[in-house]
């Protein structure tokens, strides 16, 4: 991600960066003296918003004492609770010889993986960066007040971004041994490809559309398959990837404060075989409070695929108590197929101890089972209890489990079917894709974990669905966009100041809004839908200077974002539903 912001003449940087490169040199001396205090990366990171936090390590999500993935703000006086404890990224292909290659982790009896910490052939690598927004508000302003560093920040120099000369210094390791993947950022110095943190460059976030915005928190963590295989038994996949893990800055809304963002991503092909029949999945143990009285379910329709688990007994939890939260993951994007087109969460599978079948896997085959909706011996998914139906050939393969709302007695969803209580792990997958070249790249992962504490577990799971258009759009869209998310945020932010605030009414709508401005000429209006998608409208009618007809009559319902320009050079996004 690059851009240029504002270059110093050739005297300037004569001078200054002298300047820059004693105050660099000097500060490098101090940090050799209490290097083991300035180290800024650690074997875990915690990242949160203030209301939902994750423990991330190296190759995923693993709770300790505290938890995984934790609510803050539980029960008024009540610690935070956990809700998840393990998530982490499971890959399995056939190469053309068709040998199996898998690579998996697990923590179930004790944790094992086919993962190792860091980037492929560096020693030291196994680490976990965090920076936050205020560190690189400090360092721009530092950067941006004379051109110069004056006072660096461990955590800016040491990130692991492409040719950092500080690295070696910082990490015990030099950039010049990473191939496969460097941190993302972002370059306000040049467009080189070169991480250059003297120069003003921070860390940023995964693909944010090259629009400088950054997170209020990131983590990076690197890792790949080592080949060894200590879970699955199999063959490893010579596959190299990293977490990447963002929260965003803006306290009022839900779909933001509930939420953290992830990807899975620099995702390489290092090995000298293709693979085929690929499946990438995420692994998930959710362990809401009492990890064993859990269910799972699903939603399946376009454009807001998601899992999500709740209390068996959606009333109360004999560990958090009455009105116990659910959590979901929101699927965004997956990697491609074969002909580069986006591949939706293809699979979801339960994991249920107690059943042979339906637990854990051992062997190398059962974890790919498990990736295709298959149980381990074999038998596909099909609707009915907890999916597993040896012997009865009416019932037709599935996909996904549980996809019909809990509430509907009707469906196939574990309180309507009365499933034994128990913990609750699960796989959702993308694929199969077809041939993943040696030394070639796939689609990161995308998605987020989301809390809902509303009361009713019907309306946990309206809140879910109203959150995830939200997400969707914050993440594909907002950060090249005008300032939809400032406007999500807070009140409506233009480019200049505006008093008093736009007004949409009425929101929610069945046909039209009215936009007011007063004082302000509005000159264009602009429709897009939760995907980022510009919608056709007619021409908005004016009444007067101050106010706009905008007609919604040729939109399905759904949730709209309505961008306006003035004349004066004023814009601003306002949040529309129609219903």
């Amino acid at each position: 991600m690059t851009t240029h912001c504002g270059k110093l003449n050739g005297a300037q940087l004569g001078s200054k960066n002298k300047i820059m490169y004693f105050k660099i040199f000097i500060f490098n001396l101090l940090f050799i003296v209490v290097a083991p205090s300035l180290f800024a990366q650690t074997d875990h990171a915690w990242i949160g918003t203030g209301k939902v936090r994750a423990r991330i390590t190296p190759t995923g999500i693993h709770r300790d004492a505290e938890g995984g993935f934790l609510l803050e703000r539980g029960l008024p006086g009540q610690p935070a609770k956990n809700l998840l404890s393990h998530l982490t990224l499971w890959v399995g292909g056939f190469d053309p010889g068709v040998n199996l290659k898998i690579a998996c982790e697990m923590n179930e009896p004790v944790l094992k993986s086919d993962w190792q910490g860091g980037f492929r052939g560096v020693a030291n690598s196994g680490k976990v960066w965090k920076v936050t927004l205020e560190q690189i508000q400090a360092h721009l302003s530092d950067y941006q007040d004379n051109g110069v560093i004056d006072n660096p920040i461990p955590e800016i120099f040491s990130w692991p971004g492409n040719g950092n000369s500080f690295s070696e210094l910082h990490n015990g390791f030099s950039m010049d041994s990473v191939h496969y993947y460097h941190a993302p950022f972002y370059e306000v110095f040049s467009s080189d490809g070169m991480y250059n943190p003297e120069k003003g460059d921070y860390p940023a976030g995964p693909d944010l559309n090259d629009y400088p915005a950054p997170p209020k928190e990131i983590v990076f963590a690197p890792f790949y398959d080592n080949g060894q295989n200590k879970l699955t038994k199999g063959f490893g996949t010579d596959m190299d990837a990293h977490l990447f893990a963002f929260t965003l800055d803006c306290q009022e809304e839900d779909f933001v404060k509930n939420t953290i963002f992830f990807e899975f991503g620099g995702l390489h092909n290092s090995g000298t075989d293709r693979l085929d029949s690929l499946h990438w999945g995420i692994y998930a143990d959710f362990d809401i409070g009492n990890p064993n009285d859990d269910y799972l379910g699903c939603v399946i329709e376009e454009n807001s695929e998601m899992v999500y688990c709740y209390n068996a007994d959606t009333l109360d939890d004999n560990m958090i108590g009455v009105n116990p939260p659910a959590i979901a993951l929101m699927s965004f994007d997956g990697p491609f197929n074969e002909y580069f087109e986006t591949i939706p969460m293809s699979n979801f599978m339960p994991i249920i101890p107690g059943g042979f079948y339906a637990g854990f896997p051992t062997y190398s085959n059962e974890f790919y089972n498990f990736l295709t909706s298959t149980w381990r011996n074999g038998i596909p998914l099909t609707a009915k209890g907890i999916g597993y139906n040896p012997g009865i050939p009416s019932l037709p393969p599935r996909k996904k489990a549980f996809p019909n709302h809990p509430t509907d007695p009707s469906g196939w969803s574990e309180l309507a079917e009365h499933n034994p209580l128990g913990n609750r792990s699960c796989v959702l997958s993308y694929g199969p894709t077809r041939r993943l070249l040696p030394q070639q790249n796939a689609n990161p992962i995308q998605f987020a974990l989301t809390v809902s504490d509303k009361v009713g577990f019907k309306q946990k799971l309206e809140h879910f669905i109203s959150m995830r258009d939200l997400q969707g759009y914050v993440f594909d869209h907002c950060f090249d966009c005008l300032t939809p998310f400032d406007s999500l945020c807070s009140a409506p932010v233009s480019v200049k100041e505006i008093a008093p605030i736009a007004r949409v009414t009425p929101n929610p709508t069945t046909e039209f809004v009215s936009l007011k401005n007063p004082g302000i000429g509005i000159h264009k209006v602009m429709i897009f839908n939760a995907l980022g998608e510009e919608s056709i409208i007619n021409p908005p009618q004016s009444v007067n200077e101050d106010e706009i007809i905008v007609s919604l009559n040729n939109l399905p319902d759904g949730v709209y974002f309505l961008q306006w320009f003035s004349r004066d050079g004023r814009r601003g996004c306002e949040k529309v539903v129609k219903n």
